[in-house]
C-alpha cells in the first residue's frame, strides 16, 4: 500500500524537509525511511516544498452586490451596474487573479455563465437571450477589488483571488 499523503518530516537531503505532500495514485508522498531523500516531485499532485508554478488562493469572499439599473433612454438595453468594493486592508506587491461565480439562492450551485456582447459603444451582458439578464465582472488592484453587477436584481458573487506573486 502506498503512502499517498505525508505531513511533517518528508525525508532529508542533508537538511531535514518538512511540509505536506500528496502523491498520485500508486506512488508514495514520502520515502520509506525518514533518513532517505525526499521522493521525486514528478509523481506528486501537491507539494508544499515546491509551490512554484501553482496559483495558491490568496482569499475567497462571498459578496452581495446591489442591483444594476437601466440607463434612461436606452430602451432597456444598457445597465448602470450595482457595485461592491472590498479592501484587502493592506497593499499587496502583486495584483491577485480574480475569478467570480454567481451563487444560486439555494447556495448549492456556483454559476460561471458570464456572457458579454458588445453593441456599438456600450456593453450588454446577457445569459440566454439578447438583453440584460445576468452578468458581472471583478476588477482587482493591489489594495481592493470591485464587483460590478449588470443584473436588475442583487446577486451574491463568490470571488476567488489567486496569489500570482510567484508567476
Amino acid at each position: 500500500m502506498t503512502k499517498r499523503v505525508a505531513i511533517g518530516h518528508l525525508g532529508t537531503d542533508g537538511t531535514a524537509k518538512y511540509g505536506l505532500r500528496v502523491a498520485r495514485s500508486g506512488y508514495d508522498a514520502a520515502p520509506t525511511s525518514s533518513s532517505s531523500a525526499p521522493v521525486a516531485v514528478d509523481n506528486l499532485v501537491f507539494d508544499s516544498l515546491n509551490p512554484i508554478g501553482s496559483l495558491p488562493i490568496y482569499k475567497i469572499y462571498d459578496v452581495t452586490v446591489s442591483a444594476g439599473s437601466y440607463v434612461s433612454g436606452t430602451s432597456s438595453t444598457q445597465i448602470n451596474p450595482g457595485t461592491f468594493t472590498q479592501s484587502f486592508g493592506t497593499t499587496l506587491s502583486y495584483i491577485p487573479m480574480p475569478f467570480g461565480y454567481r451563487k444560486e439562492s439555494s447556495n448549492t450551485i456556483l454559476r460561471s455563465d458570464y456572457w458579454l456582447v458588445q453593441f456599438g459603444d456600450y456593453l450588454a451582458f446577457n445569459n440566454d437571450n439578447i438583453g440584460i439578464d445576468r452578468g458581472w465582472e471583478v476588477d482587482v488592484t493591489t489594495t481592493n477589488f470591485t464587483v460590478k453587477n449588470y443584473s436588475t436584481s442583487s446577486q451574491t458573487i463568490r470571488v476567488f483571488l489567486l496569489n500570482t506573486s510567484s508567476v
